[in-house]
């Protein structure tokens, strides 16, 4: 089913500039979070997110995309594959996505987005 899913996903993707601009945009982020000492998952999310749709309406879509299928995959992957508490899972992609969008509404600010998402974290705390 994964394979199906890059297969499928990467035959749309493979001619269009938009989406490869955005793909270059979220590995360059998951780079950067993976060197950094202290890197906080959420903030990665919604910056990659707000750099691309910085960049135009086509680039916001596929964002929103990229992100919705990366959080099917990593969902079946961990509880399928892992066997890895689903609920926890689940909780732990919804708030990916929840981070996604803020990005995706921080775009729209004057700044550059390391400064915009900078404060992602506020909207997990109860």
């Amino acid at each position: 089913m994964i394979k199906n899913l890059k297969i499928f996903f990467f035959n749309i993707v493979k001619n269009n500039q938009s989406a490869l601009e955005v793909y270059d945009i979220f590995l360059k982020n998951k780079h950067e979070m993976e060197t950094t000492k202290n890197s906080y998952d959420k903030y990665y999310h919604a910056k990659a997110n707000c750099e691309a749709a910085e960049l135009g309406k086509m680039q916001a879509f596929f964002a929103g995309m990229y992100s919705i299928l990366k959080e099917i995959k990593d969902y079946g992957k961990k509880v399928f594959i892992e066997h890895q508490n689903a609920k926890k899972v689940y909780e732990d992609c919804l708030n990916d996505l929840i981070a996604d969008l803020y990005g995706l509404q921080k775009a729209k600010e004057h700044g550059y987005c390391s400064y915009k998402v900078k404060d992602v974290e506020k909207i997990f705390k109860k």
